[in-house]
């Protein structure tokens, strides 16, 4: 089975971010918490892209998921339950994954938000000189 090259390739550039964010909290020890917090929750979300991106994406047709014996390269060696259980379970990670990944985020930046929007702008300051 192929990867899905998208969700790979935003998923690893997720998880640089996160890497950035982890360095950014040794540079700045009083944000180091937070930081290591917020690199945590996109590494979270970046794993469950990559889980979906390297699960089996078998069809669905008719209810019923489709293996096409001939179109892969390769021939199947396990047999259709597991392949089946691989999938479901791949889907299962990356929901589980990505939704606490998202949520944690929103909840991240929901509380930074206001905490941004009460510091003075620069803008402004320098319209009113």
């Amino acid at each position: 089975m192929k990867p899905d090259y998208l969700f790979v390739i935003v998923g690893a550039a997720v998880i640089l971010y996160a890497l950035t964010c982890a360095v950014r909290a040794f540079r700045h020890p009083s944000l180091k918490k937070s930081y290591v917090v917020l690199s945590l929750l996109w590494v979270v979300f970046g794993l469950g892209l990559l889980s979906q991106g390297f699960a089996p994406h078998l069809k669905i047709q008719r209810q019923a998921f489709r293996i096409d014996v001939n179109s892969s390269s390769a021939p199947i060696t396990e047999d259709a339950k597991t392949l089946i259980d691989r999938e479901r379970h791949m889907q299962v990670l990356s929901a589980i994954l990505t939704v606490a990944g998202a949520l944690g985020l929103s909840m991240f930046y929901l509380r930074a938000v206001p905490t941004l929007a009460r510091r003075p702008s620069t803008l402004t300051a320098e319209s009113q000189d």
